[in-house]
């Protein structure tokens, strides 16, 4: 649940046939680009098993009680999706657009009850994001141990169904985005949501700008040998990589498709694929001390890695992986049952 939360508030991260919510993003090249919906999650099968699996623990958690309380937010009803894109290298920079139903007036209350400082930013009110995220930890008696990162992360309510949340140097021009009327697209996300049905999670990456953003970063000491320098200097061969996470009637669907600089760097790329496949098949053959729990997620492990398909196509290549949702709802509920046993044992 946690992990649910941190992608709802910090984004960092209505369904796919609907379109892609990008209205309200600014234009420009992105690094990273991605999309998670709530909304889809709740109308799938496996939204169901999830929600109903660990209902107990999501109405027990402190700080989604807090949310609620406090700032009217009921993060399982109220969280629609999240997009975010964000820029590395030099250019470090995000911006993240999170649509769902929000109470503006006591999110407000909230923030000035409990000293949160804000500035105006296009006659709107934006507030430094860790701070509002520690006094909600605070007033749910939790401690966040966040550490300062690069940058100061601003939010802005900028209706009762919109928050921005970006960069303090770029809010104004992601505000002035999300109220516009010009649609903002992105080729990746939109290639990854057309590849599943009801996707729920989407993600595009510009891996050749993302290395490149890491090797500038990276600095060979003036000592270090050649082959150091060599794996410094080292790229995956890949140009724009895509992920889409869905489902369908039947199965749970991903879908990942990868174009290279060449085909030769595609070959590889799938030969070193396939062949972590294989040694994955290795760890999952059965041994005879195996007892019966080993030996059950083994046979799970390997009825898996036996769907994933890989293919190459020129310089580009796909991995594809369709999983019964039965099975796999079977597999979050005993998931949950045996985290509540060990809840109740101490463990």
């Amino acid at each position: 649940m946690n992990r649910i939360l941190t992608t709802a508030l910090l984004a960092l991260a209505a369904g796919i046939q609907a379109g892609l919510p990008t209205a309200g993003l600014p234009s420009g090249n992105a690094d990273i680009a991605i999309h998670v919906s709530n909304e889809t999650v709740d109308q799938t099968q496996v939204g169901a098993a999830v929600t109903s699996a660990f209902r107990s623990e999501i109405d027990a958690n402190a700080v989604v009680a807090t949310l609620k309380k406090e700032l009217g937010f009921d993060l399982d009803e109220d969280f629609r999706d999240a997009t975010v894109i964000g820029k590395a290298g030099d250019e470090q920079s995000f911006v993240a657009l999170v649509r769902g139903k929000f109470n503006k007036a006591r999110i407000e209350s909230f923030a000035a009850a409990n000293g949160v400082a804000s500035r105006t930013v296009a006659g709107l009110k934006a507030w430094d994001l860790r701070a509002l995220g520690e006094a909600v930890a605070k007033a749910a008696g939790k401690e966040t141990g966040s550490k300062a990162g690069n940058g100061t992360p601003e939010v802005v309510i900028v209706d009762g169904n919109t928050i921005v949340i970006a960069d303090a140097s770029g809010i104004e021009k992601a505000l002035a985005a999300a109220t516009g009327a010009t649609p903002w697209k992105h080729e990746g996300l939109n290639r990854a949501a057309a590849s599943v049905q009801n996707g729920w999670l989407l993600v595009s990456a510009d891996v050749a700008a993302i290395e490149s953003a890491a090797k500038d970063k990276r600095k060979a000491d003036a000592n270090a040998s050649p082959e150091a320098k060599a794996s410094l200097a080292k790229r995956s061969g890949a140009k724009v990589v895509t992920v889409a996470l869905g489902e369908n009637t039947s199965d749970v669907t991903l879908r990942v498709h990868a174009d290279f600089v060449d085909e030769a760097a595609a070959k590889k790329s799938v030969g070193d694929a396939k062949g972590m496949l294989g040694f994955g098949a290795m760890l999952t053959m059965p041994a005879e001390n195996d007892n019966a729990d080993t030996a059950a997620k083994k046979a799970t492990g390997a009825d898996l890695l036996r769907r994933i398909s890989i293919t190459q196509n020129g310089a580009s290549a796909d991995a594809t992986l369709d999983y019964p949702i039965q099975k796999l709802a079977q597999a979050i509920v005993e998931a949950a049952k045996i985290r509540r046993e060990k809840a109740a044992g101490g463990k």
